[in-house]
């Protein structure tokens, strides 16, 4: 398993704050020693900020195609299809958490969830098509619909014209903004260099989740072909110059064995056979199994359009992808976002602090649903914050959290907000979310240009922000031209809360209390509430290391009838001349139900013998 690293299961957990009573003053007592100066926190300055590096494959092919030589490694001429994804998620199967039993041999043709064979013709339009077919698959077998692929390669957005190519990169952000798909007779497919598409015909369905599944994992690759339908995917085309030479027409199979040829063409994987013989294959193999796919030159080639490439095979399973969610186009009312052509770089403050932020104009009064966001490896832990009347960005500060949850998968995930958060015609409102991802130090996914692949990303200073710890914020924009924050918000016509829409709220503001200094390496701190807590508050009384950012995982245990907790030094004590931060969020709760009116920050500083 992969890391992304920067350069130098279970549902998701959400409270469900909509059922709160209203909300009571809860005093809280710090027992602490003399005052010192303020927060340092210049460890989150924007230069410890790193940017992933694009992906090795993107960025060989954007150079060879600014050659115009487009070859491989061995010299021979390679066809410009299929573009790599310039940013690459990692994971493995053993990483699920519901990992299941796999069958030794399925095929989604058994359960009828393919829709019929296409052909492409000669326009290099393979990955319209796979994406296509892996979306039609995805609502199959209760729902069968046939879905243009001249409108996706017409309408992506991207530089690259209808002949020359794609990836599923491009074509999740056509379908995540919510400009397609439309229907096959609105906007029929010819393989014209020159055909047009209609405008504004209207999306059928809304694509709200999609997942990216890391290169070449076989398991995880079944599992997300039996859950969802076909998996879009790249291997090198089987009809080229490269790859005739690796095809078996006889036996409708293919396998190459050269670890320095690169995919170029977009199939989909709709099944495997772990029995399939290697002796089928022109070369052997080191063992039996393949992948059952489905190509895009109609029913006349291979096995009625299907054939089998080996599990060992070179240029399968990169870049793949499996829509996971999709909906009617009645499900929201509305989409807010800054992020039309999707993530094409990843950016963060390392492993343990990353926060990113969109501030957006509301044009109705409306309710804020969800939010949708990348991750770009398995296991991560969120939490999304809002604030429904923003007037700045000191305000990202004092954002109330509305969710929290766990993401298995790599992709693009939309996600509940449980918490009511309203908000009114013409004024702003924003949405933030605190991303975990074991092992990713970049896990920010955000969208700008890149030369030779998209020009057309755009950004406003004040919309999109980034932070190490949430409380210090750093205008996108203004550190990389063009570039925003991944991050969409979904939201619906409503009409808001009789009386004052803010009574029923928690307060967004942060008691910052005076700072300790000369603070013994064994000191437990006492906090003291005016109401018996909740052991599920406990989690919300943290204490972190200034320098790093690192939660010191301390333990706390309840007194005084629930009234009090203590938060016991970490074992060994804290580190000599140290400064730490204890924080009580705003997500603590009585007993009754009732919530921390203010949520408290205070440093302290060890003494340094």
């Amino acid at each position: 398993m992969e890391s992304n690293k920067c350069p130098g299961g279970p549902n998701p957990r959400v409270f469900t704050a909509g059922r709160l009573k209203m909300l009571c003053a809860v005093l809280v007592f710090l027992t602490a020693a003399s005052p010192i100066a303020g927060f340092a926190d210049e460890y989150y300055e924007y230069d410890l900020m790193r940017v992933a590096p694009l992906s090795p494959e993107f960025e060989d092919y954007i150079e060879r195609a600014q050659e115009n030589s487009f070859s491989s490694p061995s010299g021979t001429s390679a066809s410009n299809t299929r573009v790599p994804s310039p940013v690459k998620v990692f994971g493995s199967y053993n990483g699920l958490e519901s990992a299941v039993e796999l069958p030794e041999y399925f095929d989604l043709r058994d359960q009828g969830r393919l829709p019929k064979v296409k052909d492409q013709g000669s326009l290099s339009a393979c990955w319209a098509f796979g994406n296509t077919a892996a979306l039609e698959s995805a609502l199959m077998p209760y729902e069968e619909n046939d879905f243009s692929e001249n409108n996706l390669v017409n309408s992506h957005g991207f530089e690259w014209d209808r002949n020359d190519g794609g990836n599923a990169g491009m074509a999740a952000a056509y379908y995540l903004r919510w400009e397609g798909p439309v229907h096959e007779d609105e906007d029929p497919y010819t393989d014209s260099r020159l055909a047009s598409s209609s405008y504004g015909i209207g999306e059928k369905k809304h694509v709200q989740s999609v997942y990216f599944i890391p290169d070449g994992e076989i398991d995880l690759i079944k599992r997300m072909v039996m859950e969802y339908g076909a998996v879009s995917t790249g291997v090198l085309g089987a009809s080229s110059k490269r790859g005739r030479a690796y095809y078996n027409e006889i036996t409708s199979s293919f396998y190459c064995p050269d670890d320095g040829e690169t995919e170029d063409h977009e199939v989909n994987i709709v099944g495997w056979d772990d029995s399939f013989p290697s002796d089928n294959f022109k070369t052997s193999p080191v063992g039996d199994g393949a992948y059952i796919c489905r190509n895009s030159w109609g029913d006349n080639w291979g096995d009625g359009g299907y054939f089998y490439v080996s599990y060992h095979d070179a240029t399968i399973a990169r870049d793949n992808a499996v829509y996971s969610s999709v909906e009617g186009p009645g499900n929201y009312d509305s989409i807010y976002q800054h992020d039309e052509y999707g993530a094409t770089r990843t950016l963060g403050y390392g492993l343990y602090g990353n926060w990113f932020a969109n501030v957006f104009d509301s044009h109705e009064d409306q309710q804020v649903m969800a939010a949708g966001f990348y991750t770009m490896g398995m296991n991560s832990e969120y939490e999304i914050y809002a604030v429904s009347d923003y007037s700045g960005e000191d305000d990202l500060s004092k954002m109330n959290k509305v969710g929290e949850g766990f993401l298995e998968m790599p992709g693009y995930h939309t996600v509940d907000i449980e918490y009511p958060v309203y908000v009114k015609a013409g004024k702003r409102f924003a949405i933030a979310v605190k991303i975990s991802t074991p092992g990713d130090e970049c896990p920010i996914a955000i969208e700008e240009n890149l030369p030779g692949y998209l020009n057309a990303a755009s950004s406003n200073h004040g919309e999109s922000y980034t932070s190490a710890n949430g409380y210090r914020w750093y205008d996108l924009a203004k550190k990389r031209y063009g570039s925003s924050v991944c991050l969409k918000v979904y939201a619906d016509y409503a009409k808001m809360p009789a009386g004052d829409e803010e009574s029923s709220r928690p307060s967004q503001s942060i008691k910052v209390l005076e700072p300790a200094s000369g603070v013994d390496r064994l000191k437990d701190w006492t906090v003291s509430f005016s109401d018996e807590i909740g052991l599920d508050s406990l989690i919300n009384i943290r204490v972190f290391e200034k320098n790093t950012g690192l939660d010191q995982g301390v333990a706390i245990e309840l007194s005084d009838g629930g009234k009090s907790a203590l938060i016991v030094h970490p074992p060994g004590g804290y580190a000599a001349g140290a400064s730490y931060e204890i924080r009580v969020g705003g997500d603590v709760y009585s007993a009754g139900g009732n919530q921390l009116k203010e949520p408290v920050s205070m440093e302290f500083t060890v003494s340094d013998y």
